[in-house]
């Protein structure tokens, strides 16, 4: 099933990043677990899932909340 993530650093939303995964090959992060994204290491606060209307159903919208890691 395809979805959305929303990967938002540190808590500013005009820096999200999205994503498409149509194939589900991204694998849903939990709380505290490190990520590298643009050469960066990040911790997961927390993961919220959403639904989101489109012409073909609803789709999950992953909003992922980051920090900084360490």
């Amino acid at each position: 099933m395809p979805k959305q993530l929303v990967y938002r650093f540190s808590a500013k939303p005009e820096n999200d990043q999205v994503k498409l995964d149509m194939d589900d090959e991204i694998k849903e992060p939990s709380s505290g677990d490190m990520l590298d994204i643009d050469g960066k290491r990040w911790t997961v606060n927390a993961v919220m899932t959403e639904r989101s209307l489109s012409a073909k159903g609803p789709i999950p919208v992953m909003t992922i909340y980051l920090t900084n890691g360490r």
